[in-house]
């Protein structure tokens, strides 16, 4: 089974996902075929509620961010992408709307003067 997951915005994902297989037309085959689909149906849609549930919960005044599982290593790669892309997300506090994308500009200048003294300081 593949599995895409495509930011549509900072509340709405969209996942698309088909199943490969080798042509096979013994009836086992589909049934096992069937039974895949019927199963992703099902998980999917408790995967759907779990996530409903997380984000209500992350929208309450209770939350508090913690640490991922090491074992969550592809969230945990993604997460650090997002953060070194968008480094405003590593803020503590959400600033006004009207300011992220500026504090977002000077952080990215700043981490980029960083890394060029680092090189800099590594050629002489």
């Amino acid at each position: 089974d593949f599995m895409q997951f495509i930011p549509i915005n900072s509340r709405k994902t969209l996942i698309r996902e088909i199943p490969y297989a080798l042509p096979d037309e013994r009836r086992e085959m589909k049934a096992a075929r069937y039974l895949n689909w019927r199963i992703n149906r099902e998980v999917n849609a408790e995967d759907t509620e779990l996530i409903n549930f997380v984000q209500e919960g992350m929208e309450t005044s209770a939350y508090s961010s913690g640490p991922l599982a090491e074992s969550e290593i592809c969230l945990i790669d993604s997460a650090e992408k997002i953060r070194n892309s968008i480094p405003v997300s590593r803020l503590e506090v959400e600033p006004d709307t009207d300011e992220i994308v500026k504090i977002n500009e000077e952080l990215l200048e700043n981490k980029d003067k960083k890394v060029k003294n680092i090189f800099d300081k590594n050629k002489t």
